[in-house]
């Protein structure tokens, strides 16, 4: 159990959490504390027998509430994993990745040993890709050249406008 927390005498919910710490981190992982945590309506659908959702909601909202060092440390552990996670994926990217790959299935062929998990048919696959999105690629840049190149020389004439007076007639 948390630190802190004191049952309430008259409530159901807390009647139960002194045996049931499970249920006790699953209300403090709940929606009602948490973005993307569980309902509070699952969490009772598991416990029907035992109290009402109203119960569970006065009980989340009086005696589990977290105290503000609780909220602060959940929070900062979700930026924490965010920002992992964004590293790893600034660290790895598809090409390094294409490309590792591609080391690993050339030494298998100087060596000699492809098996089922790797074999040549893979090796080929890969150079294959990797030709195809560099050519992708150069073909997405030339089309953006293409596309602003009239603009830069200043080849785009601009026309001539005539101004429209409807009672003109």
């Amino acid at each position: 159990m948390a630190k802190g927390w004191k049952p309430n005498k008259l409530c159901k919910v807390c009647a139960l959490l002194k045996d049931d710490e499970v249920l006790f981190k699953r209300i403090a992982q709940s929606k009602q504390y948490q973005p993307g945590g569980e309902s509070l309506t699952d969490i009772q659908d598991d416990y029907k027998d035992k109290f009402s959702y109203q119960s569970l909601y006065t009980h989340a909202r009086k005696h589990q509430a977290p105290t503000a060092e609780m909220l602060t440390s959940r929070r900062l552990a979700k930026v924490q994993e965010q920002v992992m996670v964004d590293q790893y994926r600034r660290a790895v990217n598809s090409k390094d990745a294409r490309q590792d790959l591609l080391d690993k299935l050339f030494n298998k062929l100087e060596s000699g040993d492809f098996d089922d998990s790797m074999t040549v048919k893979d090796l080929i696959t890969v150079l294959r890709d990797t030709d195809n999105a560099e050519a992708k690629k150069k073909d997405q840049e030339i089309d953006i050249m293409r596309m602003m190149m009239p603009y830069r020389s200043g080849d785009v004439v601009q026309g001539e406008y005539e101004e429209y007076d409807p009672w003109q007639e």
